[in-house]
């Protein structure tokens, strides 16, 4: 069974360069800073109907993750 996406809510990229990531989406692709909760390292960028939230892999919810890996992909569906 092939999975139909309707649309992308929000997604969590884990950065190494969390200024050069900012500029990228926000001088390149045109997105809004939303949000910021340092406490809890995140930046949350506004792409549309979408959400992009960058989060230091040495921020406090970055470590959490353990260290900086290649990119991985995680869907989560609803059927």
């Amino acid at each position: 069974m092939m999975l139909q996406i309707r649309q992308v809510d929000h997604v969590v990229l884990r950065v190494s360069n969390l200024q050069a990531m900012m500029r990228f989406y926000i001088d390149v692709l045109g997105c809004t800073l939303e949000k910021v909760q340092e406490n809890v390292g995140l930046w949350q960028l506004r792409a549309g109907a979408a959400l992009i939230d960058l989060v230091p892999v040495d921020g406090a919810a970055g470590k959490k993750g353990g260290g900086a890996k290649s990119a991985k992909a995680a869907v989560k569906s609803d059927k």
